[in-house]
């Protein structure tokens, strides 16, 4: 799986005959980083010896798809046989204690999660999710593995006697939805006082960290066409009301008909009873 990027690897707190303050199993995981490249490579940054607000984390990686969180451990001498990794108490091998240098490197791991969740969300960093992942380098030769149930809140534990299981973690990320564009991986930088260790902008973007996250959810659908308006309804013609002027002049019309045809009745009746006598 090709994922476009190359892994830079950094130190924030160096020192000893090394100058790098790496030694032991840190040192191996940052040798494979540095060589994952090409079909291997990953777009991020890797800060070794990164200060968190409660200690020190062996390694934060920051990256498209959010911030891992590594504790790194080495056994101290060979050991065999079932490794139980609980989220409290002493780590085992088939009822030996664990040979590594911290008695529960998970617990380790999750309190500086919790820390770097907390910072990021005081910066205003809320998209995507912490994980966390402890690395186990056995000696060279032992047959040891995980029982059920080495992981709690989101840590992960990987047994590494080399580089492949560590490289198929991060293969499994990438194939993952991207939740940060390189200004994010930036802001997040300042927030965590990685800055010195951690490209601008702009070099971020060119070792394949993308410019801008688009996802399709937040597409918003173009809103529909606004609805035609109604047409307004067909005013009705009103005859106009007859205002009293014009009922007044009818009444007047209307009694000068009367008066008129009463004159002509009078007359007529007049002229059939006293009109002129017929002298022989």
């Amino acid at each position: 799986m090709s994922t476009g990027g190359v892994m830079l690897v950094a130190v924030q707190h160096t020192g000893g005959a090394r100058g790098d303050g790496l030694t032991g199993a840190e040192a191996k995981v940052a040798q494979w980083m540095r060589t994952w490249t090409g079909d291997f490579g990953l777009p991020g940054v890797t800060v070794f010896n990164a200060v968190t607000s409660t200690g020190m984390a062996d390694a934060l990686v920051l990256s498209p798809y959010g911030c891992v969180v590594i504790e790194i451990d080495g056994f101290t001498r060979r050991q065999d046989g079932a490794l139980h990794a609980p989220a409290d108490g002493a780590w085992q091998v088939d009822g030996q204690p664990a040979a590594l240098h911290s008695q529960n490197p998970l617990d380790l791991c999750s309190a500086n999660v919790k820390a770097v969740r907390e910072t990021l969300r005081a910066a205003g960093i809320t998209t995507g999710t912490v994980p966390g992942l402890v690395v186990l380098l056995p000696t060279p030769g032992a047959r040891v593995h995980l029982a059920d149930g080495a992981e709690t809140d989101g840590v992960v534990v990987v047994l590494a006697p080399h580089q492949k299981p560590l490289r198929q973690y991060f293969h499994t990320l990438c194939r993952s939805q991207k939740v940060w564009d390189a200004n994010t991986v930036a802001a997040a930088a300042r927030a965590l006082k990685l800055t010195e260790h951690v490209p601008n902008v702009l070099e971020l973007y060119q070792h394949g960290i993308p410019e801008t996250i688009y996802s399709p959810q937040d597409a918003q659908e173009p809103a529909p066409p606004p609805k035609p308006a109604p047409a307004p309804p067909t005013p009705v013609a009103v005859a106009p009301r007859r205002g009293g002027t014009t009922r007044l002049v009818l009444v007047i019309a209307l009694g000068l008909l009367v008066l008129v045809g009463l004159a002509w009745l009078v007359g007529t009746v007049y002229d059939v009873f006293h009109g002129p006598t017929e002298v022989p």
